[in-house]
């Protein structure tokens, strides 16, 4: 912010030099000044936007941790935050359906005057109509939801097997796949896959990798499939296996629990949750950024 704030100043200044400014016998100059005015209006609308959308996001924070502590779970230590790639603008905060904050809770050692033994956990808030206020948010109209390590792997295996066409069936012992071409895909005689791309109508062959990989990723998404990063380019990743292929309107769905079924649909993971009867979704980008926060690393 303070970088734009910076920026925007200069720019300011610049437009009422220039301006100001008029050569002479130049008529046209004459229109620099309401132009550069023009500028600066809409310059400073964006910073003041900014800043109150950053001050917004700030009193959600404090509104979620106030929550947080009065819930009685709260540890003798702890970092809450909102994690980042959810919503970027008052536009996405009214049509937010689900926030997730990261909370990392640790041990005070006071002998050793340290705070140890992190522990991260996700707290889910579903959010209903009337959830936000100029105040923040009203607690009235929010349901949550705390997941540490074990509820996110239940729930994110069953998330990834609901779209796919081969489902994971050891997490910590995932089969992957290597891109190969056609004539090296016939004569191999092991596991192997095929890739349709309807937009391109080719398709891509790959055969059973020599290592495994686990739940703890990373992954990445496409509309095709769910691939395992692997050098710089896309042709290079391992394939986990494709996805099953939907229209706009087609859904996938599968009981999760008593109150969840798990919905999947463009791209996105959705829960309906029958205590309050409403579908909620998360985008793959949130739900990267949970498994990353969540999962532990060796």
């Amino acid at each position: 912010m303070k970088r734009l704030f910076t920026f925007a100043l200069l720019v300011i200044l610049n437009l009422k030099s220039f301006g100001q400014y008029k050569a002479p016998n130049d008529r046209t100059n004459g229109a620099a000044a309401p132009i550069a005015a023009g500028i600066v209006v809409g310059v400073a609308g964006l910073i003041t936007a900014g800043i109150l959308y950053d001050r917004y996001i700030e009193t959600i924070e404090l509104d979620a941790t106030e929550y947080f502590l009065q819930s009685g779970l709260a540890p003798s230590a702890f970092k809450l935050e909102l994690l980042p790639n959810q919503v970027s603008s008052f536009k996405d905060l009214s049509n937010t359906s689900i926030l997730a904050f990261a909370i990392t809770e640790s041990v005070v050692n006071y002998k050793a005057e340290t705070i140890e033994g992190h522990t991260n956990k996700i707290m889910l808030i579903y959010v209903h109509d009337g959830w936000i206020t100029e105040g923040g948010i009203n607690f009235a109209y929010v349901t949550t939801e705390l997941l540490n390590y074990d509820d996110w792997k239940k729930l994110y295996l069953a998330y990834l097997n609901l779209t796919l066409t081969k489902p994971i069936e050891d997490p910590s012992n995932i089969t992957v796949y290597e891109k190969v071409n056609e004539k090296a895909y016939n004569a191999f005689t092991g596991e192997k896959q095929m890739l349709f791309n309807s937009d391109t109508y080719t398709t891509a062959y790959y055969v059973k990798f020599s290592t495994t990989v686990d739940l703890r990723g990373p992954f990445y998404h496409t509309d095709r499939a769910l691939l395992y990063p692997r050098g710089s380019f896309e042709d290079d990743y391992l394939l986990i296996a494709p996805k099953i292929r939907l229209a706009d309107d087609e859904y996938l769905t599968s009981p999760f629990d008593d109150q969840t079924i798990l919905v999947y649909n463009e791209g996105k993971l959705g829960f309906f949750k029958k205590d309050f009867n409403r579908l909620v979704q998360l985008s793959n980008v949130a739900i990267d950024e949970i498994n990353t926060f969540l999962i532990p690393r060796k």
